[in-house]
């Protein structure tokens, strides 16, 4: 079964929206009424928090139940009138399904990235990234730091335990195909149920990421550990880039609700 199938009525318990995570993008975004595009959006969650901050955010994901989640969600009276609407798209089709400098940010948080099979696939969304930021607009992406995964030999993620479920994560690495099954067993504990999921990813590293982004074209590129800002290292649990089409500190902020965001 595939890990956010698998998952899918439990993922806003064992991952959590944390203040720390909209602190962060918020920090970077600094204007309001932003049009932003959020890729894995999963069960909507940030791009809800960003929608209630005065956004308008559109949501895309792979995976119907995660999409039908956000949807009910966004549905709900207490989302009423919020900027927000997700759909259920493929992220190497973004240069593609959404028009030319169609968004002020774009994000892709949760490590959603490494799910792609290789590094011309991520040059590829990178492409497509580029293309539908407006002049000015910055690109944040997130992923598990995975110079750290390799160096340390790191077979198996901290548990997560609720109150009603324990969540273990297991990593089996192939240097050879530079891979990593990632493995998953969600358990019930008043049944003993096991809902077991997989998934292959990519073993991104840091040189990996930032050379690929910068062939796609985006400069100024700034890179953290956390999301708290700190500087990254071989160590941090995270790597997290911005950086976008200009110089990034040269952010400018929407001009206007932009015409036809769906070509």
């Amino acid at each position: 079964m595939s890990l956010y199938k698998s998952i899918a009525d439990f993922y806003d318990e064992i991952f959590p929206l944390k203040s720390a995570r909209l602190s962060f993008v918020s920090s970077l975004l600094n204007k309001s009424a932003l049009d932003i595009l959020d890729i894995g959006c999963a069960s909507g969650e940030l791009a809800l928090a960003l929608a209630k901050n005065g956004h308008h955010v559109f949501g895309i994901d792979l995976d119907p139940n995660m999409v039908e989640l956000a949807r009910e969600k966004a549905g709900s009276s207490e989302n009423s009138g919020l900027q927000v609407e997700f759909y259920e798209k493929d992220m190497l089709k973004v240069g593609t399904d959404f028009s030319p400098s169609s968004f002020d940010a774009v994000l892709c948080f949760g490590n959603t990235l490494v799910h792609l099979e290789n590094l011309e696939k991520m040059e590829e969304l990178f492409r497509g990234v580029f293309k539908v930021l407006k002049k000015g607009g910055i690109f944040i992406l997130q992923v598990v730091n995975y110079d750290r995964v390799l160096s340390e030999g790191v077979k198996e993620l901290p548990l997560i335990e609720r109150e009603n479920f324990t969540f273990h994560r297991k990593y089996h690495v192939d240097r050879v195909k530079h891979r990593i099954g990632f493995h998953t067993r969600l358990v019930i504990k008043e049944t003993g149920q096991v809902l077991a999921g997989s998934e292959t990813l990519y073993p991104l590293t840091f040189k990996e990421l930032n050379s690929t982004l910068v062939r796609a074209g985006f400069t100024e590129l700034q890179f953290f550990g956390n999301e708290s800002k700190a500087p990254f290292s071989k160590e941090s649990p995270a790597l997290i880039a911005a950086g976008g089409p200009m110089a990034w500190g040269t952010y400018l902020g929407p001009s206007g609700h932009p015409e036809g965001f769906f070509k």
